[in-house]
């Protein structure tokens, strides 16, 4: 188990067809002895944020981010979803 979790390993979007999106949402548990940042989040394509990006994460909480697929073609979606923090200072 890392120090910073997301509760669902694998997002499955479904069956989504081209020109239409569906939102999915995930949770980020900050396992660190002190509170965080997200700084940004990097989807792969067809895979965006929904909100704001930037993220207070008290230490041993959890926050919920919102994303949606929208795919450009036909065909599965195998990706990885990459989260900056930083440490906030107390």
């Amino acid at each position: 188990m890392g120090l910073i979790t997301e509760t669902t390993k694998q997002i499955d979007f479904g069956a989504v067809l081209v020109g239409t999106s569906t939102p999915k949402t995930m949770t980020i548990v900050n396992r660190y002895s002190y509170p965080i940042t997200i700084k940004g989040i990097e989807c792969p394509e067809g895979v965006s944020l929904i909100g704001q990006s930037i993220v207070f994460i008290p230490a041993g909480e959890a926050a919920l981010i919102s994303l949606k697929y929208e795919p450009a073609r036909t065909g599965a979606l195998k990706g990885m979803i990459s989260i900056a923090i930083e440490q906030v200072a107390e």
